[in-house]
């Protein structure tokens, strides 16, 4: 997930859209709304499926409460350039909100809308039903409106797009230090050869696996569904009809092309939500729709032949078409059977619509925050206070403790009472907190002694001597806290660490130093995202610099300015997108009271000076 985009929410009344890059800005003067955007990402850490107000550290009220006061639609909507498997980048995932709950999900790119699911509040939709010969009590049993769903799926848009072959594959490489190097595949890219990896069909794929694991099995996959699809006879039948033993598809390939476009399109679901597997919620319900929703077609279109052909005798086959879209398995294969061709994989193409909600979740419920009250000039620490530090520190040695557990004589490598910071850390880790040292200007090395789990001390260990963090001055005791943090949301996996106001409290020389700090992160661990909200001219200022010096890229960084409302109009936007170009210049202005305040008062000063020298 790199965007989100968000409608009638707080300040956003239109649809305002955030590029999540590895350092993303947040910034404006006071109450201007900057930490509407990091309050909605700490409400979604709670769950996407039902938005919890009662829990969290968003500090927000109610759904009613974060509506946008001049709107007057009554839900909100939000929007997710996700990672459906097989998906380009251009599609987006829009959740509609009313009341808490996702009232409609919908999957679509610029051009139109693939999917659709939402809550049914009334019958109409069978009228189109009867007009194909259908029944419409035959989708429709007489449950109440709010137990009936309806899937909306543009069939001939999905085979317009298998047929682009514009689909995508996200696989990885490991490298040295076993670090990962995620990349991505377009199946219009590849370069088919004569090398045996680019003649992989869905039946070679496990003896592929077993001749060359060299290479990675995302790849293979990759490639056996680009010959398949070549392999295809370009139409768009995604069934064929055997009447009696005989196969008659040819006779009524447009009735079948009209009944799968209109029942894909209108395919209705009573469903008893108490006896659901996955929940009551939209996406489970989604979810659970979704493995019935080619047999109900099918179920249909015969019942439709056996009337208009008075035969009871009918069956329906996928063609090669639809078992490419329905039937092959060819995503998410359970390892523990790799020897077995049955089950090697386990979902198919259709079923990756509804694994958008499992990367959504994963991403959100991992959000680490990190509040402007982090420091503390205590010396011993507690497991838990006001500020951040002390859970901070707890949380770097149950990390820790995870990854101890897992090496051989664990025992033996620490003390009884007392763990060493960098006895803990990985090679990697451990560079990145000593360049951080010295960026700051610290001798020596960092160290944290743990006693009895219930309290910490933390040292800078110099040559013959142990120096107290707090007797560092309180500015590195600012800042130890935001290196500590990042380590640890590194170590929990997560993606996305929100920082409120790192220089809070911080000399303009450190504040200049943060961007250091930063940049490093960002080069150090490369799939982590940081999200700042900062009033700090000298952060943003580094930054440019070391853009323009080439220490860091300009894909790297996006500032979002946030205008204060007197200030809005339909010239100049309430959230406006800034980036820092390749030299180090900003593609747009800041807003006034911000950015030019300090030349501002110069100049204030200086025609002072002049009326008073009058």
């Amino acid at each position: 997930m790199s965007k989100i985009g968000i409608k009638n929410f707080r300040v956003f009344k239109e649809f305002t859209e955030f590029e999540i890059k590895p350092i993303t800005l947040l910034t404006g003067p006071n109450n201007a709304g900057k930490s509407s955007f990091t309050k909605l990402l700490l409400l979604l850490k709670n769950g996407i499926n039902k938005l919890n107000f009662n829990e969290g550290l968003h500090n927000l009220e109610s759904f009613d409460k974060v509506l946008n006061w001049e709107n007057k639609q009554d839900t909100l909507e939000l929007f997710f350039d996700n990672e459906i498997p097989f998906l380009t980048d251009d599609f987006k995932v829009q959740l509609t909100y009313r009341k808490n709950e996702i009232n409609k999900i919908s999957i679509s790119n610029n051009i139109n809308t693939l999917l659709q699911c939402n809550y049914d509040n009334d019958f109409t939709s069978g009228q189109s039903l009867n007009e194909l010969g259908i029944e419409s009590d035959e989708y429709i049993s007489g449950r109440a409106p709010f137990d009936s769903f309806i899937l909306n799926l543009n069939i001939t848009f999905l085979i317009d797009l298998i047929y682009s072959k514009q689909l995508k594959q996200k696989f990885y490489e490991i490298k040295e230090n076993n670090k990962r190097d995620y990349k991505t595949i377009i199946l219009t890219d590849l370069v088919v050869g004569n090398h045996e990896i680019f003649k992989t069909t869905f039946p070679d794929l496990i003896d592929l696996y077993h001749k060359e694991e060299t290479i990675n099995l995302d790849i293979y996959r990759t490639i056996a569904l680009y010959n398949e699809i070549n392999a295809l006879e370009k139409n768009y039948l995604l069934y064929d009809i055997i009447a009696d033993g005989k196969q008659i598809t040819h006779l009524y390939q447009d009735k079948i092309l009209e009944l799968q476009n209109t029942l894909f399109s209108t395919h209705k679901f009573d469903i008893d939500l108490d006896n659901l597997e996955y929940g009551k919620d939209l996406i489970s319900i989604l979810k659970s729709i979704l493995p019935f929703t080619n047999k109900g077609v099918k179920s249909q279109i015969s019942q439709f032949f056996k009337n208009e052909l008075q035969s009871k005798n009918i069956e329906i086959k996928e063609t090669a078409l639809g078992n490419l879209i329905f039937n092959e398995k060819l995503y998410n294969q359970p390892f523990f059977n790799m020897s077995q061709d049955k089950g090697f994989y386990k979902e198919s193409l259709f079923d990756q619509f509804s694994k958008f909600i499992n990367t959504n979740e994963r991403v959100f419920k991992n959000i680490n925050y990190l509040s402007a009250n982090r420091g503390s000039q205590k010396r011993i620490l507690s497991n838990k206070s006001e500020n951040d530090i002390d859970e901070i520190v707890l949380d770097f040695f149950k990390y820790k403790d995870k990854y101890l557990s897992s090496q051989e004589d664990y025992e033996k490598t620490l003390p009884e009472f007392t763990r060493h910071f960098i006895s803990l850390f990985d090679n990697n880790n451990r560079e990145y907190f000593d360049k951080v040292l010295e960026i700051l200007e610290i001798e020596g090395t960092l160290d944290i002694v743990r006693y009895e789990n219930v309290i910490s001390v933390i040292y800078i260990k110099q040559k013959d001597k142990d120096v107290a963090l707090a007797d560092l001055g309180f500015g590195f005791s600012q800042l130890i806290p935001i290196v500590l943090k990042i380590i640890n949301t590194v170590e929990s996996n997560s993606e996305i660490l929100i920082i409120e106001e790192p220089e809070a409290n911080l000399h303009p020389n450190l504040q200049s130093k943060l961007a250091d700090i930063f940049a490093l992160t960002v080069k150090t661990f490369p799939r982590l995202n940081l999200i700042i909200e900062t009033h700090s001219e000298y952060l943003i200022r580094k930054l440019q610099y070391l853009t323009a010096k080439g220490d860091i890229s300009p894909d790297d960084t996006s500032i979002y300015y946030f205008n204060a409302d007197k200030y809005v109009s339909p010239q100049e936007p309430k959230v406006k997108q800034i980036e820092i170009r390749e030299n180090g210049n900003l593609s747009d202005t800041f807003g006034p009271g911000f950015y030019d305040e300090t030349t501002r008062l110069q100049f204030d000063l200086m025609k002072l000076n002049q009326e008073q020298n009058n």
